[in-house]
């Protein structure tokens, strides 16, 4: 059974709105998704730094972790 899509929230409604009325190029288009990845990727680079902060971390924890064997669950 396909799942049911969810219903759109508000900003996905604005968005929808906006380019049903103003004629955006291709360029724009890319543009503007550029915008809303960078966004988002400075949104998640602000939670690791406050993560970072909060767990006290370091290059050294960063190499330690990254160095441990991964464990696969089954």
């Amino acid at each position: 059974m396909t799942p049911q899509p969810e219903k759109l929230n508000s900003m996905q409604l604005h968005l929808l709105r906006f380019f049903s009325e103003h004629q955006v190029s291709e360029q724009e288009t890319k543009e503007i998704q550029q915008l809303i990845v960078r966004h988002f990727a400075n949104k998640a680079d602000a939670r690791m730094d406050k993560i970072w902060v909060e767990r006290n971390f370091s290059d050294q924890t960063i190499d330690e972790i990254l160095n441990s064997p991964l464990k696969k669950s089954t």
